[in-house]
Order: C-alpha cells, then sequence, then structure tokens
C-alpha cells in the first residue's frame, strides 16, 4: 500500500524536473513530498528512490535557479554528469553558476564564472503571456522620486523621471496554494499582493526571499507585473544576487506583455547603463514603449530624450508634442516643461 502511494504521484514527481521552475511551492510538490514521508520506512525500494531523486532535484532546480543557492547548483552540476539524465551541457551549466556564487567550486570543477553559460533564470513566456498586461495591478512606484525640478538657467529643459516603478497592491499574505496560470489571474493577484506584503513588511514579516518567490511563480504564470517586482529585487539585490542583466531581462519579458511599468524599468536600465551597456536609443525605443501604453511618465522622459537628441535626432517641436502628451495623461511636470519650451 505504501509503494501504491508513491508510485500514484510518481508521475508529478516525474515533471518536476522540468516544473520545478514554474512553482517551488506547487502542489505537485507537496504531494510528492507526502509520498515520502510515506514512504520513508523503506528506503530500499526502487520506486520510492526513483522518487526521492526527483524530489532532490526539483528542490535544488528551484533553490540554484532562484535563489543562487551555490550548494545546489553544484549538486546538479553532479546529477547530469552521470547516470540516467547525464546531460554534458547542463552540467558544465550548473558549475559555472556554482563558480560564480561561490569560487571554492571553480577548481573543483576547472571553470571559471566568464564561462559561457545558459543559466539564467529568466521565466519563459508562456500561455498566461496573452493576458499578463490586463491582469497587472495598478499603482505607483514603491520608491517613487519626485523628478528633479530644472533650476532657473535650465527652465526649459525637461529633467527625466528616474525612479524605476513597481506593481503595487494592498496586500495581506494568505495560504493560497493554487497555481497562477491565464486562468486563474485571481491567483496570480493573490501572489503578487502577498508578495509585496513580504517584500515591505507591511502586513507580514519582511522576507525579500519569500516574496522573490511568491513574483517569481506569478511570472512564470505569466502575470507581468510580478516579473516587473522580482526584477527590481535583482536589480537592488534584495533577497537575491544583484543582477542588473537578469533585472533587465525581467522587465523587457513585462514590456513585451503590455506592462508599462515593464517598459519603463527597462529604458531606465538602458538609459543609466548600471551593469549593462548603456545604449540611449534602445533608452528611447522602450520610452516610447512606454508611453504609448499609456504612461506619463515614459512620455516626459521621451520628451527629454527628444529635446536633448539622446537616442535620437534632436528636435523641439516633438519633445513638446511628447511632453503635451504626459501633461494629457495627468503628469503636472509634462505641462510645465512644454509651456516653458514653448516660450522660448
Amino acid at each position: 500500500m505504501i509503494v501504491a502511494a508513491v508510485m500514484a504521484v510518481a508521475a508529478v514527481a516525474a515533471s518536476f524536473e522540468c516544473d520545478a521552475r514554474e512553482s517551488l511551492l506547487s502542489k505537485g510538490l507537496k504531494l510528492t513530498k507526502k509520498a515520502l514521508n510515506f514512504a520513508e520506512d523503506h528506503p530500499d525500494n526502487s520506486v520510492v528512490k526513483s522518487v526521492t531523486d526527483k524530489y532532490d532535484t526539483a528542490k535544488d532546480l528551484g533553490s540554484c535557479d532562484l535563489l543562487d543557492d551555490d550548494e545546489a547548483c553544484a549538486r546538479l552540476s553532479d546529477h547530469y554528469a552521470q547516470g540516467d539524465d547525464k546531460d554534458d551541457q547542463k552540467a558544465h551549466d550548473y558549475a559555472v553558476k556554482a563558480c560564480g556564487i561561490n569560487g571554492k567550486w571553480c577548481e573543483k570543477y576547472g571553470v571559471s564564472p566568464d564561462s559561457k553559460s545558459e543559466d539564467e533564470p529568466m521565466p519563459e513566456k508562456g500561455a498566461g503571456d496573452q493576458a499578463a498586461a490586463q491582469q497587472e495591478p495598478a499603482g505607483d512606484a514603491k520608491a517613487q522620486q519626485a523628478p528633479q525640478q530644472p533650476s532657473a538657467q535650465e527652465a526649459a529643459q525637461p529633467q527625466p523621471e528616474s525612479a524605476p516603478k513597481a506593481a503595487d497592491a494592498q496586500a495581506q499574505p494568505s495560504s493560497a496554494s493554487k497555481v497562477c496560470s491565464a486562468s486563474t489571474p485571481e491567483v496570480c493577484r493573490q501572489m503578487v499582493e502577498n508578495g509585496i506584503a513580504f517584500e515591505t513588511g507591511k502586513g507580514a514579516k519582511q522576507d525579500y526571499r519569500r516574496a522573490a518567490e511568491l513574483y517569481y511563480d506569478a511570472c512564470k504564470g505569466g502575470y507581468a507585473g510580478a516579473c516587473v517586482n522580482l526584477g527590481l529585487l535583482y536589480d537592488e539585490g534584495n533577497g537575491l544576487k544583484k543582477s542588473p542583466d537578469r533585472a533587465l531581462k525581467l522587465y523587457k519579458q513585462a514590456c513585451d506583455v503590455g506592462s508599462s511599468d515593464g517598459c519603463f524599468n527597462a529604458a531606465l536600465s538602458y538609459e543609466g547603463g548600471q551593469g549593462i551597456a548603456k545604449d540611449e536609443a534602445m533608452a528611447a525605443d522602450f520610452y516610447a514603449r512606454a508611453c504609448k501604453l499609456g504612461d506619463p511618465s515614459g512620455c516626459y522622459n521621451l520628451g527629454a530624450a527628444y529635446y536633448e537628441g539622446a537616442g535620437m535626432p534632436k528636435s523641439k517641436e516633438t519633445a513638446i508634442e511628447y511632453l503635451h502628451k504626459s501633461c494629457d495623461l495627468g503628469y503636472q511636470d509634462g505641462c510645465k516643461a512644454a509651456a516653458s519650451l514653448k516660450g522660448k
């Protein structure tokens, strides 16, 4: 009977090597763990051992890819270096990641952090991406700063905003364990709200890693706002190893499915060039995409870029056009800057 219970969830466990990145706390993993608890007195049973191995691999995938656990990455490298799951490329990639997190693994595996690797924990696009834009919670940046005001000598020149944006919501942590997907937008939203509670410490004890897990699950399910918030954690190094490159990929993914915040943050990343190559043309392109999606700050910064000739030909007329659009969308500094430029 015990073996039967394990076999009943073996199929779930078998899928976990691929699906672990989708949900570290999914129903399947909980069922697998329950079965393992039932079978703990039968460690020599081949079925139990198979399920145990896949369960351990699933945990390591989540810990390595999401939480930058070097021990988990090293175990994955060893796992893929031999046995039925042998995959030399994966073994190499996880060895490189372990080395990059903790130098002690570099000598063991004979690799360096600069070795080519495809270990980015970017949530891949799924069916839920089509609904991501309309499911994103509305709100202002969690650390929104007022744009700098121009000096008397620079009164005609619009000063671009420089604070990244995050999806916002009033949050209270819950025990919901359903999986986020396009068909369960309420679950996705609850994950983001809970993530914000854990990130900010409002409504729950502050726990950046728990917030990252929730954002990751919701982002994987196609919820654009979660991708933006996870990107900010990577950008700021809160609970995760600081990675501007990973942050940018998450912002761009969110932008691609209709998140104006994702477009705006991607633009800031390219404009600032902190940890990535500075690219004013790309920054202007993403500001334009944010503006097209109705983001007044994106329109304002695009106007500033045209005025300064940053990434595109300098044009006072076009600058005024986008500043007016920012004003029409309710951004008062856009109104002031447009009026000031027209008066010159």
